[in-house]
């Protein structure tokens, strides 16, 4: 799978939008991007001279190749020829869709104004025809998705469309490859009619697609303080931590340290109590045992990688239900003890007694 190269799309160095490679020396992006509405007034619709910028700070000129077929079909989308080649070895390979993608989970990267060093929102299709409508996560949500236009809409590493506006906050929408193709033609680019595969039933976690969501987070809403009142929160040292290299195994390591450590408490209490006889109660033990057992699976799938968010999910229910038990053991021992100190001291009562009887009998005989 090729990486998808995304960049913005610059005409008279202002930013207009967002595009992606699709061959070495090929940008696709939307016609608005390079093309005002007075521009559309004139006579004879030329090419346009954009550039293409990557990484923040490299910059290569081109010219587009297709505007004018593009504002005659009234598609929006325009092919740009870039003056050097870019990529070599990362030629994207564009998906036409053979089969419905309607419910699939997708994703777009792209530089919205109100994030100008690049985003990546996940959504998922609720429309999949010509126009394509995304229903984008409600975490992800901007008020405003200015500059996205032209940004890839991608399905299981595929790129299957371009977006091409803002429905509302919540829904996006695209073209689809298929209908540009069959509008524009490919221009050479590589393409391929597919069925998309749905193999995101299940989510696993990517280190790498959390430490880009925490990056985000943090350019787009903190701490944006001056230098002299830079007061970080323990949210932000949280999102910090896991942007650090390995900072997610670290954390995960030490829950299951912390596991450990409860493992080995939990033993040598038990292994006192069965040292002792009727120290603890049966039901205790036993109960004991069972969350000694739990903690250790739980233990090997915070050391596992990857990491499923279904078992996570487990290991945070299983902590949960085994809060719940040691509190029942605790409980159930401290009446048993309490029982059994009542007895003892209804036992020393009797004693002391039958002392003072003794006692009393003895001054009586003598």
């Amino acid at each position: 799978m090729k990486k998808i190269v995304t960049g913005e799309i610059l005409k008279n160095d202002t930013v207009m939008g967002t595009g992606f490679l699709v061959a070495s020396d090929i940008v696709m992006t939307v016609k608005h991007n390079v093309i005002s509405g007075d521009e559309f007034l004139e006579d004879e619709i030329k090419e346009e001279d954009i550039a293409f910028r990557i990484n923040n700070y490299d910059e290569v000129q081109g010219t587009t190749i297709n505007l004018n077929e593009s504002v005659e079909k009234g598609v929006d989308c325009v092919y740009i020829r870039l003056n050097e080649t870019l990529c070599e070895n990362e030629i994207q390979v564009l998906a036409e869709c053979e089969n419905d993608i309607t419910g699939y989970n997708c994703s777009t990267q792209g530089f919205p104004k109100l994030s100008p060093e690049g985003i990546e929102l996940e959504g998922k299709i609720v429309s999949n025809q010509e126009e394509i409508i995304v229903s984008i996560k409600k975490e992800d949500q901007l008020q405003n998705y200015e500059g996205l236009s032209g940004a890839p809409l991608i399905v299981a590493g595929n790129v299957v469309g371009i977006i091409t506006k803002q429905e509302n906050i919540e829904r996006l929408e695209a073209l689809s490859i298929k209908y540009i193709i069959e509008k524009l033609g490919n221009e050479g680019l590589k393409t391929s009619k597919r069925n998309i595969p749905n193999c995101f039933q299940d989510d696993v976690f990517s280190i790498q697609t959390l430490k880009q969501k925490v990056e985000q987070i943090i350019s787009m809403v903190g701490p944006r303080y001056s230098k002299n009142l830079n007061v970080k929160t323990g949210i932000y040292r949280e999102l910090s931590f896991i942007l650090k290299k390995d900072g997610v195994k670290e954390k995960l390591s030490i829950i299951g340290n912390k596991l450990g450590e409860c493992i080995k408490k939990l033993i040598e209490f038990d292994s006192y109590g069965r040292d002792e006889e009727n120290l603890l109660l049966d039901d205790s033990k036993n109960t004991i045992s069972e969350v000694i057992i739990q903690l250790k699976n739980d233990r090997e799938t915070c050391n596992s990688n990857p990491y499923s968010e279904k078992e996570l999910k487990q290991v945070v229910f299983h902590m949960e239900e085994n809060e719940k038990k040691l509190r029942s053991i605790f409980e159930l021992e401290k009446n048993a003890l309490k029982r059994k100190m009542e007895t003892e001291l209804s036992i020393i009562r009797i004693g002391e007694d039958l002392w003072h009887h003794i006692c009393v009998f003895s001054q009586h005989n003598i």
